[in-house]
């Protein structure tokens, strides 16, 4: 026969098929290795950021913490609280309100608003809001006692019946509490003043004003605002003469606390949307830690099923349940409710990300994207095996990231969609690698840092504003996974790959290969090439040739011309410090009619 040549080898694995039925670019498996357009590179390494582990146990989380423009501090959650980090070391937050939370490996979720971070997990209660020194229950509950008004002396009001309340109040995020109880009716004549007393202090730490509010002369049911006492320490106003013209706004009755037992958070158009896994709530716009008891989205909430993701998606929320996918638009009052899926789930909030015109989310049963139409499953028997070895109590804890842009223009790896994949005991075993474009699947995977893959990943920015992408591994250290090194911390990456299996024929016909070459780049560093026969696990050859050869086809001096077979398989196995990529490879094979009957 010809020479075989297969210059594009880019195609990922494939898991499900017998592998003398993958197509000639496929592998079997592929680790360490990424598909970029025909060709395959060694995976980028990753490098600590911190000098010592984290000291409170497994970190769960993590976001970047924005102060100001250019400046952000790495905010970090853990089994029991949140942390930050702090130069090369990792630092608790204190829990101002003195609460404790649950002990879990369930991943917290975030986002900022208005100088505020909020987070979010299973079996933690409601929601928690942080700062780089703090972190407390999110909510301000209503003032339990009510106000009490007298004549103030000479004003300007009319002769009329005043009734007040009064409101807890932050004045950095504008987040205020439902009004107190009424106070008792004041009978004023004409041309006075009212002396406000009794106004309550708040033991909530967040509380940094009151706003008093009142009813206009001879009015009942509704207040309007008077004045803002800008401290958390004084009880009493004794000048309030405002007019109706001088009055503000009236005093909401819908600032209610956060719903209890939410697990995912999303902030869409200006509002935290929430979930408590059975119905989605949203707050007040621009008021995050506001919630009005009716503000409630019922999204089939009789179907046995659970809402496990939020996400902002253009002007569209997402709501992923088990078992199908919805579509939330439009305003309060007139939301709009449209079935993206009613075949097709998501199973993890963290699965969710949005890549170019793409939404990529994790089913249960596979991976989907969707560009505003049906989903489309996108692994199927690719990646048959990861699949399966997902255990049902961990489907929730997929989490995905996307690798960034650098400097806005895209990169080899800025067309990756990685999930990192949970084993039987909850710890993470690899990272399923997805490239959107060429619809190819890889993995990767870690040694040497407690698990084979990261617990949590987020994105942090540099000074120039370029996204990076960070990791916390079972070992409790922060680190930069596209570090631009060559080695992971010092330690050279190993990669593997095992491909198609060539030269099967129905007849059951063995075979023969020879003249091996594979194409890659000159550098100084060695392959070990690999050659099996019939499916074995074990090689029968293998050869460890320098790459340091000026021409771009690097001979390998295997063959099984001396021991035909049903199929071969080739291999290779690089470990060297220069970055290493694949981009072609040809063979000559030799059929036997008849020698043996096929392994399939």
């Amino acid at each position: 026969m010809p020479p075989v040549t297969i210059d594009d080898v880019a195609g990922g694995i494939h898991e499900g098929l017998h592998p003398a039925k993958i197509s000639d670019r496929e592998w079997r498996s592929l680790h360490n290795m990424y598909s970029y357009g025909r060709e395959i590179y060694r995976r980028p390494a990753l490098n600590a950021v911190t000098s010592s582990p984290f000291a409170g146990g497994e970190l769960t989380g993590m976001f970047a913490y924005k102060k100001a423009a250019g400046m952000w501090t790495m905010l970090l959650g853990h089994r029991t609280g949140l942390a930050k980090l702090d130069g090369t070391g990792i630092v608790s937050l204190p829990i101002a309100d003195g609460l404790s939370y649950t002990d879990t490996l369930a991943p917290w979720n975030a986002f900022q608003y208005s100088g505020i971070t909020y987070w979010a997990r299973e079996d933690t209660g409601t929601f928690k809001r942080a700062k780089e020194d703090f972190v407390q229950d999110a909510g301000i509950e209503a003032p339990a006692g009510a106000p009490t008004l007298a004549d103030g002396g000479a004003g300007t009001l009319s002769a009329a019946d005043y009734y007040g309340v009064y409101t807890f109040y932050n004045l950095e995020t504008g987040v205020e509490s439902n009004p107190s109880p009424v106070s008792v009716k004041l009978t004023l004549g004409a041309n006075k003043q009212i002396a406000w007393s009794g106004i309550g202090i708040s033991t909530n730490g967040q509380v940094t004003a009151r706003r008093l509010y009142r009813v206009l002369p001879g009015q009942t049911g509704e207040y309007f605002f008077v004045a803002t006492i800008a401290d958390n320490f004084t009880t009493t106003y004794a000048t309030d003469d405002s007019t109706p013209d001088e009055m503000g706004d009236s005093v909401s009755f819908r600032n209610g606390t956060p719903p209890d037992n939410v697990s995912i958070i999303c902030n869409h158009e200006e509002r935290n949307f929430c979930s408590n896994n059975v119905d989605v709530f949203y707050s007040a716009i621009g008021l995050m830690e506001c919630f009005d008891p009716d503000a409630i989205i019922k999204v089939f909430p009789d179907d046995g099923h659970q809402i496990r993701a939020l996400f902002s998606w253009g002007a569209k929320l997402f709501v992923g349940k088990t078992n199908k996918c919805v579509l939330i638009s439009g305003d309060p009052g007139s939301f709009a409710r449209e079935i993206l899926s009613d075949e097709h789930g998501c199973y993890s909030h963290h699965s969710v990300q949005a890549v170019e015109n793409l939404l990529i989310w994790y089913g249960g049963d596979d991976f989907y994207s969707s560009s505003g139409t049906a989903p489309l499953p996108i692994g199927d028997s690719k990646i048959k095996d990861t699949l399966s070895s997902i255990p049902d109590a961990y489907k929730d804890r997929v989490i995905a990231f996307v690798v960034p842009t650098k400097g806005g223009e895209p990169t080899r790896t800025s067309h990756l969609y990685c999930a990192l994949i949970p084993g039987a005991d909850g710890t993470y075993t690899h990272v399923l690698v997805y490239n959107y474009r060429t619809q190819s699947w890889q993995t990767w995977d870690y040694d040497g840092y407690g698990s084979g893959a990261p617990r949590f990943a987020g994105y942090f920015y540099d000074e120039n504003y370029d996204t990076l992408v960070y990791s916390t591994f079972e070992d409790g250290h922060i680190h930069d996974m596209f570090s631009g090194m060559n080695t992971d911390n010092g330690t050279p990456i190993v990669c593997t790959g095992l491909g198609k299996a060539w030269g099967w024929q129905e007849d059951g016909s063995q075979s023969a290969v020879r003249n091996v070459q594979l194409m890659s780049p000159s550098i100084s560093a060695d392959l070990t090439v690999k050659l099996y026969r019939d499916l074995s696990a074990t090689a029968y050859k293998s050869r460890t040739v320098s790459l340091n050869q000026r021409e771009m086809w690097k001979r390998i001096g295997l063959s099984n011309i001396d021991a035909p077979s049903a199929c071969v398989q080739f291999g290779f196995e690089y470990s060297g410090v220069p970055e290493f990529s694949i981009s072609g490879m040809t063979y000559e094979i030799n059929l036997y009619p008849g020698r043996m009957r096929s392994p399939i």
